[in-house]
């Protein structure tokens, strides 16, 4: 058994390890995480401090039983991602401080944020070396103008096939999130540009790259479909909901560690994400 076996509905079936019971009732990402012996809340303050401060890296949570991550990001910050509040900046947030707490040798992160045009990256190097702080953050994400999608999204995948060309060595995985259809992409606009766009997800993914497809407020099975993403690999996010960027760390790592051939969100995970599990599409 290679640790990817699918149930009947092409979810992930865990078959390495058993991974630790999903919680639907999560507490989110602004909630402490830790409290008192009278289980009152711990001062959050220090959350304002750069996250390589506040998290020292626990050596008892790494497994150096795997290889180097390379995980490349891109956030959707148009304007409709307004009514999600600081959701969004403050689950980055707490991505980034798990990555620093579990980091080994090599660990890369690449980080960038869209509207109707592509940002200069928060954060292109390796993990150790991540100085964001949550201010920072919500600036990188504040939202602004329109989604040019396809042209982040094709953005996203040449910068992980070039890393990955240079450094074989790599689990490397590309993740897109969004709260919008395109409607904004000048390089890679239309029907023309989605058939590019998708014939990069193929390239990539030929390579052995991970392509993860997260949205809110569209359909993202039907979306993650029309790009060529598998369907195991999309998931329909709750508006303040963003526990899928921990889903997909988990789901990477799970991977790495169990030298599987594919990622795959689970039912269970489908579930705490959004109130409803989206019927899957076409494998």
């Amino acid at each position: 058994m290679d640790g990817d076996a699918r149930d009947g509905k092409g979810l992930a079936v865990d078959v390495c390890q058993k991974m630790p019971e999903e919680n639907s009732d999560l507490p989110s990402v602004d909630e402490p995480s830790n409290q008192n012996e009278n289980g009152q809340p711990i001062d959050t303050s220090s959350q304002e401090q750069p996250a390589t401060k506040e998290t020292e890296p626990a050596k008892e949570t790494k497994n150096t039983d795997r290889k180097p991550e390379a995980t490349f990001y891109t956030f959707d910050r148009s304007g409709s991602m307004s009514s999600m509040g600081d959701a969004p900046s403050e689950a980055l947030f707490q991505e980034i401080r798990e990555k620093l707490a579990e980091a080994i040798h090599g660990d890369y992160v690449y980080i960038q944020a869209f509207d109707d045009r592509i940002d200069p990256p928060l954060h292109d190097g390796p993990v150790s070396q991540i100085k964001l702080t949550l201010e920072n953050i919500k600036k990188g994400l504040k939202p602004r103008d329109r989604t040019a999608l396809n042209d982040s999204f094709a953005a996203l995948l040449k910068k992980a096939m070039t890393f990955h060309e240079a450094n074989p060595g790599h689990e490397v995985a590309a993740v897109v999130y969004t709260d919008g259809a395109e409607n904004s992409s000048k390089e890679y606009g239309g029907p023309e540009g989605l058939k590019k766009v998708s014939a990069l997800v193929h390239k990539a993914r030929d390579m052995g790259i991970e392509v993860i497809f997260m949205a809110a407020n569209i359909d993202a099975f039907a979306t993650g479909d029309s790009y060529g993403v598998p369907q195991r690999a999309c998931l329909q996010a709750g508006q303040r909901n963003f526990v899928g960027l921990k889903y997909a760390k988990d789901g990477i790592r799970q991977k790495n560690i169990c030298r599987s051939k594919g990622f795959g969100f689970t039912e269970q995970q489908i579930r705490s994400s959004s109130e409803e599990v989206p019927r899957f599409q076409k494998q």
